[in-house]
């Protein structure tokens, strides 16, 4: 009786951290000025602001986001040819659609997107979500902007969504990545095998069981943040 009365209870805290989490996502994605993020950098001023419906009415933003993944294919798990329609519909079922993922867009002093980060793969039972889809897209943005922005991302999943934890997945290659992840708190904490699967519109990297001579020729890092309790802000 006790272990289930226990598994009741863990449940029902489950349900509802999902129903509060989400609910929140959604607020963010309706009223943006309450839910913008500002960061700074030196004397640099920036925002984060949740990129939703609105985003759709400014097909600009979404010429950046395109042009943006045609020249980082290879930090992401699918590689095909990118195309303007393509990201507007990536864009409107896994953005706006996806009652479990955030984006935010990350603007100048003059209103300009220059990178985006977010959340997303949300692990309900532990408390956990990901750093998702971090790039900073304009050249001209300050040294040291995308690690306070991922700084601000890992409070904000502490502090306002409530959450345990934060993690995150990156190529093990990619030690531009790794390192300002690092610079941010984040400790690699399993290595994950990944095979390259050739697809007839492009090149999927999966997950498999095991090292395969031949066939695995790449390694995601997966990435745990400290822990809420050491977070300082």
């Amino acid at each position: 009786m006790t272990a289930s009365l226990t598994q009741f209870r863990i449940q029902g805290e489950t349900r509802f951290l999902q129903q509060r989490v989400v609910s929140h996502l959604a607020t963010c994605k309706t009223t943006l000025q309450n839910h913008e993020l500002p960061i700074a950098v030196g004397d640099a001023h920036f925002v984060l602001r949740p990129m939703a419906a609105w985003c759709l009415e400014q097909p600009e933003l979404i010429r950046h986001l395109t042009e943006w993944r045609k020249r980082n294919q290879m930090a992401f798990p699918s590689i095909f040819n990118v195309t303007f329609a393509g990201t507007l519909a990536w864009f409107k079922q896994r953005v706006v659609e996806d009652p479990e993922r955030l984006l935010f867009g990350v603007f100048d002093a003059h209103d300009c997107l220059v990178a985006h980060a977010g959340l997303a793969t949300f692990d309900w039972t532990t408390g956990d979500c990901e750093i998702d889809n971090v790039m900073r897209g304009d050249d001209a943005a300050p040294k040291g902007l995308m690690t306070a922005v991922v700084r601000r991302l890992v409070a904000y999943a502490y502090q306002e969504l409530g959450l345990q934890s934060v993690s995150l997945r990156v190529f093990g290659d990619n030690w531009r990545a790794i390192k300002l992840y690092q610079n941010c708190g984040f400790l690699p904490v399993e290595s994950l095998p990944v095979e390259c699967v050739f697809t007839a519109t492009g090149v999927n990297w999966k997950t498999c069981s095991e090292f395969v001579s031949g066939k695995t020729v790449r390694i995601f890092l997966r990435m745990k943040h400290e822990s809420a309790s050491s977070h300082v802000t």
